[in-house]
């Protein structure tokens, strides 16, 4: 079993519309409850070693103390911190310690960012809920580029892209990257990314965006799958996840230092706060803690293999495109739930 605590040390400069973690504004954790924080984690990773990461989220580079805390995290726990390199571009644009944290990313050998591309300006802006979020995302880019990192540009599928492909094969050309990177967005039974399927591409459509992006140097396209693949699946009993497949549980602490068992924005069970409880008992909810990556504040294990058995799942009106089955088999369950009165 592998574990991953995600800090929520700020909050995001966004709140993008395909975000299962729902990200938006929200305070900063202060630096010194940070530091607390990972003096009470510190048995847990030396115990787990690396089987447990943690992650800096939402956005790092909005926390006004970013520098101490990149210094704090290159000092004392290097080797457990997950550098996922995902940001919108704003914060670090105007940051007082900018080529400072620059030059610490560096040195720690955290060279690579990257950037989502939702399509062209006036889309972009709306999807991410930021004007000016795309200008700003194409200068944070050369300041990267500039200062010698991997750039990744994220093409993220949906209507609105496919909608813009002319001004978005302009943007890749102005916008400086080495790589490009296809994505489907995952689905959790939230309200925001209930909101989003509005735009989310259907089978056709994703087709169309596969080859776009291949046409602007994406890497290997994504494998995907249809809801009605899923369904034909299951009409046919051919549907048989495997539910320990991933083997990773997720964890959160947010900017109050409560500790929560499941994924930012899906929070399963609240454990209390980590000033009250000691790096014993912090270890031993980890330790006892089983996958929970499909697992959400709404739909759990039960719930699907529950589906699975009685069919009780229903097909959305286009044929609707995830990056895996389980996220489109959740998509389903969420849409009979939507219909029948039952959702949140």
């Amino acid at each position: 079993m592998e574990y991953n605590i995600d800090l929520l040390v700020a909050g995001c400069d966004t709140a993008c519309r395909h975000c299962y973690v729902n990200g938006g504004p929200a305070p900063e954790m202060p630096y010194e409850a940070f530091v607390r924080c990972m003096e009470k984690l510190r048995p847990a990773f030396e115990c787990l070693g690396d089987r447990l990461s943690f992650t800096l989220d939402n956005e790092v580079y909005h926390h006004l103390q970013a520098l101490r805390i990149f210094e704090y995290v290159a000092e004392h726990a290097a080797s457990n911190y997950y550098h996922h390199g995902s940001t919108t571009g704003i914060a670090i644009l105007g940051h007082p310690d900018r080529e400072a944290i620059l030059s610490l990313l560096k040195q720690s050998g955290w060279r690579e960012v990257s950037f989502a591309i939702h399509g062209g300006t006036e889309n972009h802006d709306c999807i991410v809920n930021r004007p000016g979020a795309l200008l700003a995302l194409k200068r944070a880019a050369e300041l990267f580029k500039a200062h010698g990192f991997e750039v990744w540009l994220s093409l993220m599928a949906s209507k609105a892209l496919l909608r813009d492909r002319v001004e978005v094969e302009q943007l890749m050309g102005d916008i400086p990257h080495d790589n490009v990177l296809p994505v489907i967005p995952d689905y959790y039974p939230t309200p925001r990314l209930r909101r989003y399927q509005s735009i989310r591409c259907n089978a056709e459509e994703t087709e169309a965006f596969i080859r776009l992006a291949r046409d602007l140097g994406g890497v290997d396209a994504p494998r995907y799958c249809s809801e009605s693949q899923v369904w034909r699946s299951l009409c046919e009993g051919g549907f048989s996840p495997d539910w320990t497949k991933r083997q990773i549980a997720f964890f959160h602490i947010d900017h109050r230092l409560d500790f929560h068992v499941g994924n930012t924005g899906s929070s399963i069970r609240d454990c209390g706060n980590v000033d009250d409880l000691s790096s014993e008992k912090i270890l031993k909810i980890i330790e006892s803690a089983t996958d929970n990556y499909y697992e959400t504040s709404e739909i759990h294990y039960a719930d699907l293999e529950q589906a699975i058995d009685t069919r009780g799942v229903r097909r959305s009106e286009e044929d609707y495109t995830y990056p895996d089955p389980i996220s489109c088999f959740i998509a389903m369950i969420d849409n009979t739930r939507q219909i029948n009165g039952s959702g949140a």
